[in-house]
């Protein structure tokens, strides 16, 4: 994205993409413009959406062939997602795994005290697995 946009860099990207979402809302966006004319503006906007949109579509291409070599599709009957990515990669991944049931989150209930970056769903597959092997070693 920083190659695609004139005078960005990834600390000020990142939370702007994040925020913009899956739908790439422009308000977050606009935060980043640094043209001062409404016209040259909107020429910005529409250049950071486009390189939104390349990325995503570089990025899922990489994560759903990376996934494939580690998910046999013929070996599950349901794949779990769940975390930052899965939220923001969420329509990619169903469509990519259409034949096959996609379940979404784990409604894992984060504490505060282990979320006190106000992370959120980014930490349930963490926290998940922590869960799992705590009690594992329970027993």
């Amino acid at each position: 994205m920083v190659a695609r946009t004139s005078g960005q860099n990834a600390s000020q990207l990142a939370p702007a993409v994040v925020a913009a979402g899956s739908d790439i809302s422009t308000t977050p966006l606009t935060k980043l413009l640094k043209s001062t004319s409404n016209i040259n503006k909107r020429h910005e906007l529409i250049q950071v959406q486009k390189a939104i949109k390349v990325a995503r579509r570089e990025y899922a291409a990489v994560l759903t062939s990376w996934l494939d070599q580690v998910v046999s599709r013929s070996l599950v009957s349901e794949i779990l997602f769940c975390g930052g990515t899965a939220d923001y990669m969420r329509r990619e991944l169903n469509s990519h795994y259409s034949g096959t049931v996609c379940l979404w989150g784990v409604g894992a209930d984060i504490p505060s005290q282990v979320d006190s970056f106000g992370l959120g769903s980014r930490l349930a597959d963490v926290y998940s697995v922590f869960l799992y092997f705590l009690k594992q070693i329970d027993v």
